[in-house]
């Protein structure tokens, strides 16, 4: 009884060894990690997944010409490597999706802002026909003018929105005004569809619902300054 306990405490000894100095190994090609497979297979999961990254980053990297990670690191170096790689990816991860997050919020503050300054609202609509005979929907369109300046051109592109549909139209030229927008003052003008488009048919069938904001645009006031959404 006594030999089998020394021969298992002497076998668990020789396993840990064993998988104590596999971390010490120097594996710098899949065809070294494929000699040294049971070595491997005797570290940690976590560990051993952590190499076989690091090892398939490697021979990444030199599949596409983007420079040799360095040979000679020891298995433990080469999961501390993989480790602060994955550390400093995920960081810069993090950094740009906090930075896209930030900036979508202030795009919309902006956007907000924006509109509540020089508010659109939909006042009517009718069919006409375009330059080339075709049938287009002609959107009225109140701009009211919240801003303490008076208002003599607008270069927009707006979004219509009817529920969950959503269409921006850009404007080719600038949307004068000949008497100016005064300041709490408000003018209309016009926005053409193409009835081809299906936004445009939907449109045109439930005006009441359709609303109207600026996605982009630059104001022109009388004084020649300008206020621009970007």
């Amino acid at each position: 009884m006594k030999k089998i306990f020394v021969s298992a405490l002497l076998l668990t000894c020789s396993l840990s060894a064993l998988g104590n100095s596999s971390y010490e190994l120097i594996i710098d090609s899949m065809q070294d990690l494929e000699k040294h497979k049971p070595e491997i297979l005797s570290i940690p999961e976590a560990d051993r997944n952590t190499f076989i990254r690091y090892m398939m980053r490697k021979e990444l990297r030199i599949k596409l010409n983007q420079g040799r990670l360095a040979d000679g690191l020891t298995v433990r170096e080469a999961i501390q490597n993989q480790q602060a790689f994955e550390k400093d990816r995920n960081s810069k991860m993090q950094q740009e999706k906090q930075k896209k997050e930030t900036e979508k919020a202030e795009k919309e503050k902006a956007v907000t802002d924006f509109n509540q300054k020089f508010e659109l609202s939909i006042t009517g609509a009718r069919k006409a026909k375009n330059a080339l005979n075709q049938d287009i929907l002609l959107v009225s369109l109140s701009l009211k003018n919240n801003s303490d300046k008076p208002i003599i051109a607008v270069q927009p592109d707006i979004q219509f929105v009817l529920g969950e549909d959503k269409q921006t139209i850009s404007s080719m030229r600038p949307k004068k005004f000949e008497n100016g927008i005064p300041p709490n003052g408000s003018e209309i003008f016009e926005f053409g569809f193409d009835l081809d488009d299906m936004f445009a048919l939907k449109a045109e069938k439930n005006i009441e619902k359709l609303r109207a904001v600026f996605q982009t645009a630059e104001v022109l006031f009388a004084d020649g300054t300008t206020e621009k959404l970007q």
